[in-house]
């Protein structure tokens, strides 16, 4: 019962909010399904240093990267993770 997304049941909802409602929950479905990572956790589970994971990010070799707030914290999608790692060890 971790995962609430699978406990609860579809819905349906009707009414002039039905639109928003909608889209909110499955905007919410698709953040909770690809996590942002921080920087910190890739580089432990790339087993890189801070340059080298910058170097990979400003070539475009990981992936795209996304930018969060008026600091421009980076983060990266899971997926996008897998992704790179998979490539990498078939690649080797």
């Amino acid at each position: 019962m971790s995962d609430l997304t699978l406990a609860t049941p579809a819905r349906q909802f009707r009414g002039p909010l039905s639109k928003v409602v909608e889209n909110q929950l499955e905007r919410h479905r698709l953040l909770t399904s690809d996590p942002l990572l921080r920087m910190a956790f890739v580089r432990v589970v790339l087993g890189v240093s801070e340059s080298k994971l910058n170097a990979l990010i400003k070539s475009g070799e990981l992936g795209p990267v996304i930018r969060l707030g008026k600091n421009g914290h980076r983060k990266i999608r899971s997926s996008v993770l897998e992704r790179f790692v998979e490539g990498s060890q078939n690649g080797s």
